[in-house]
């Protein structure tokens, strides 16, 4: 039903079970951004880690990467990846992703630097290590002061809502 959906959005039908793609599948890319289940690691799961076959897709991130040679991989988590339970978890997806030729690099970041909801997640930037890249810092942001309401609604209108809740 996900792909129906996503194909009525995107008018891209998702090629199916992301464990059988072959490099013939998936095109070049200079960047694969996405992420992999986090209940394996998080409050809304079990907490099992590679011990819920949900944790296990993470290993398809790698893989793919280098089906498609991407330059640069953008993964995001659940800053619990990073607790004390996930440490060996944790250096595991890092070896992966070492082993496939990248570099990690990783924060634990608020969203609400950017858009006003405070959602903190683990980012994994990681460069191929062929390509040398050098010099990345991950942005910093002083946390937002808007409101949904001041995105939602032009501050006159929300005035006048305000002023006369019929408005």
């Amino acid at each position: 039903k996900a792909s129906a959906v996503y194909q009525l959005n995107y008018n891209d039908y998702p090629h199916g079970d992301v464990t059988k793609l072959t490099k013939d599948d998936v095109p070049e890319a200079d960047i694969l951004c996405g992420g992999f289940p986090c209940q394996a690691w998080s409050h809304a799961g079990e907490m099992r880690g590679f011990a819920d076959p949900r944790g296990m897709f993470f290993f398809e991130i790698p893989r793919i990467a280098v089906l498609c040679r991407a330059k640069i991989l953008l993964l995001e988590n659940v800053p619990a990846l990073l607790a004390a339970r996930n440490r060996s978890a944790f250096a595991t997806i890092i070896g992966a992703l070492n082993a496939a030729g990248y570099e990690v690099q990783y924060k634990v970041i608020d969203a609400c630097g950017w858009v006003p909801q405070s959602r903190r997640r683990l980012y994994l930037v990681c460069f191929r290590r062929d390509l040398r890249i050098a010099g990345f810092e991950f942005p910093s942001a002083e946390p937002c002061n808007l409101s949904v309401m001041d995105i939602a609604e032009p501050a006159e209108r929300t005035a006048e809502c305000v002023q006369d809740p019929k408005g």
